[in-house]
């Protein structure tokens, strides 16, 4: 049992990967990462960066869709919010104005007599940001707007489609540099202090992907 051990842990460092990941987390990567360096493959730069956008969108189309869903599949929902990222001083202080058709939208929606209310409300108009009532984060690199207040609306908007958001900008470079993940909890690079759990196991594939393709595109 202990040589097996050993042997696991030195088989996870030699590939780069965490101790005690989610197993989900450690397959996605390792399939992404075996697939992107094969030599059966034989991927050039711009070949592996089409490759990994495609890994990021199917994850996060898969991530989206599985808690707007919820409201469908269950009787009843709770409210919730979710931590996208860690959050340690990582705004930027900017605010960016999205357009609703060109990024995803994050909610969780809980409240079918909402929708509805949305859904009549938005069909024959433009969704327009409500400073008082929507506020947002986005993260750039993943292209995903939580909407953290006015999520009926926000989610609707996306549906149709149409109008704009306001969001505060998280800096995602900085991101990269500070914060590791396990698939199941977020540390601090420099001193492996644990910080946070990891919301949802996806998130944490989705960061290593974008930090993936952002350091690919600093070596080409």
């Amino acid at each position: 049992m202990k040589i097996t051990k050993y042997l696991k842990n030195k088989f996870l460092k030699k590939e780069g990967f965490p101790i005690c990941e989610s197993s989900e987390f450690r397959n996605a990567l390792k399939i992404i990462k075996s697939h992107c360096n094969s030599s059966v493959t034989d991927l050039n730069a711009e070949e592996k960066l089409d490759f990994l956008k495609y890994a990021l969108h199917t994850i996060k189309s898969d991530f989206l869709t599985s808690y707007r869903a919820e409201i469908i599949y269950k009787k009843s929902v709770n409210p919730q919010e979710a931590r996208v990222l860690p959050f340690i001083g990582d705004l930027t202080g900017d605010k960016v104005k999205l357009n609703i058709e060109s990024v995803d939208i994050f909610t969780f929606p809980w409240e079918r007599n909402r929708i509805s209310s949305a859904l009549k409300n938005l069909k024959n108009t433009i969704f327009k940001h409500d400073e008082s009532n929507h506020f947002a984060i986005y993260y750039p690199y993943m292209n995903i707007c939580y909407v953290h207040n006015g999520i009926h609306s926000s989610t609707i908007a996306k549906y149709y489609n149409k109008g704009y958001i306001k969001a505060d900008l998280y800096d995602m470079e900085k991101a990269f540099k500070s914060y590791s993940t396990d698939g199941s909890s977020w540390f601090l690079k420099e001193t492996i202090e644990r910080i946070d759990d990891v919301f949802d196991f996806r998130i944490a594939i989705m960061f290593e992907i974008c930090k993936m393709i952002y350091e690919t595109n600093r070596r080409i």
